[in-house]
């Protein structure tokens, strides 16, 4: 299993360890979540899992997708809240689609 910091700096790396914001170029200094670790975007998840693939997450799974590759971005400190997608529903609601399919797979194939 991956540690956090490994993580981190796998995501740093993938980024090229500069700010993903469009035309930015920063060094990156932080890690931005796509969709924010609130307590409603984590309620939105494990109900939308449900409503969409019957699929119940534990608290767990739910973090899983929080803190997946796919959810974080390398960021300046300036831009880090504009990477936040939660609030747009088509990318929100994709993104969330696009992790579970690649992470519940088992789950969705029983």
């Amino acid at each position: 299993m991956i540690n956090i910091t490994e993580k981190l700096l796998n995501i740093y790396n993938r980024d090229g360890w500069r700010c993903q914001y469009q035309d930015c170029n920063e060094m990156a200094t932080e890690i931005a979540h796509r969709i924010a670790k609130s307590k409603s975007n984590k309620k939105y998840i494990r109900d939308y899992a449900v409503k969409n693939y019957n699929l119940v997450l534990s608290k767990s799974d739910v973090e899983k997708i929080i803190h997946h590759e796919k959810n974080l971005v390398a960021s300046c400190k300036k831009h880090n809240d504009y990477f936040n997608i939660g609030f747009k529903k088509m990318k929100r609601d994709s993104l969330i689609s696009e992790i579970i399919e690649k992470e519940f797979k088992k789950l969705l194939t029983e």
